[in-house]
């Protein structure tokens, strides 16, 4: 692989259905995004919820597919993109007086990361 195609190249990363609710989720993807790795992870680590531990989770793997397949540099890594989507609800009844019924929504949700090398840094 020559330096042209490794330039400007994205690599992808993303999670199955998480417990989780897209709003908790987001408010930590907000945190991360634009940063570099290690400043990211760094902050991460100090997030006290859910959700800060499923995006560290997703970043490590990420720059574990960066590094050991396409070969880019980690120092120079930085979130690109990072999206949370929501995934499937589950839907649950409670019952409630006079023979009625209400319902309760489980959400979860569904992320997607991606990192880039950025130019000009050491």
């Amino acid at each position: 692989m020559n330096k042209k195609e490794v330039k400007n190249k994205e690599v992808y990363a993303k999670t199955g259905v998480e417990r989780i609710s897209p709003y908790k989720l987001r408010r930590i993807a907000n945190i991360v995004r634009g940063k570099k790795i290690k400043e990211a992870v760094a902050l991460l680590k100090f997030v006290p919820n859910k959700g800060a531990l499923v995006i560290q989770k997703l970043l490590k793997s990420v720059v574990a597919n960066a590094v050991h397949n396409d070969n880019l540099n980690e120092e120079k890594l930085y979130v690109s993109h990072l999206v949370v989507n929501e995934g499937i609800r589950m839907k649950r009844f409670q019952p409630k007086s006079k023979g009625r019924v209400y319902q309760i929504i489980k959400r979860s949700s569904k992320a997607i990361v991606a990192v880039k090398e950025k130019e000009g840094d050491k």
